[in-house]
């Protein structure tokens, strides 16, 4: 039995625009072969793995804090170098906005040894040195590193209130890569 399928699949550049395209064969049958229609959707876009997710206390939201629920903030910071060469040294930056109160910032884990401390108004700064973080082309699970910390709103918050962050990622002399909001 012959066949033909008319799927959309991406043009060529990974902008994200589709064309469609038409296969076509043939299916040797059995008694117990069933052929549906299938179709095929290819998505093509770019991936970025550093990035930064929020989870309130009481994991009501992703964007908004409640005040008389939600005691902390758990923010995590994903990096992995996706460079061509180890990253030996490894700084990432967070502006806390206004809403957070820094007095109440708690480290909880990190993938690798670093300090950390808290600048000005409420700029962290979490500094791996000597991280040696291979490429991803070389050891894709080894090329990752993250780090996770908690924080509290501040009481004069509204409520809900939603919070958008955003942190900054160097690795070694490199320009920053910039986090999701």
């Amino acid at each position: 039995a012959d066949y033909h399928v008319l799927q959309d699949e991406p043009a060529s550049g990974g902008n994200g625009n589709r064309r469609r395209k038409r296969n076509s064969g043939n299916i040797e049958p059995t008694t117990r072969s069933i052929v549906r229609r299938i179709e095929t959707w290819a998505f093509t876009g770019s991936y970025d793995p550093n990035d930064k997710t929020a989870y309130t206390s009481t994991r009501a939201s992703q964007s908004l804090y409640f005040i008389n629920e939600d005691d902390w903030i758990d923010y995590v910071i994903r990096f992995q170098n996706t460079g061509t060469d180890t990253a030996f040294n490894i700084v990432v930056t967070d502006t806390l906005p206004s809403s957070l109160d820094p007095a109440t910032i708690s480290l909880v884990t990190a993938s690798h040894q670093h300090t950390w401390n808290v600048q000005g108004q409420g700029t962290m700064k979490f500094i791996f040195p000597n991280i040696l973080l291979p490429d991803s082309n070389v050891n894709e699970p080894a090329s990752n590193g993250y780090v996770m910390y908690r924080i509290k709103g501040l009481d004069s918050n509204t409520d809900p209130t939603a919070i958008n962050n955003t942190a900054y990622i160097y690795f070694d002399l490199n320009a920053p890569v910039q986090t999701n909001t």
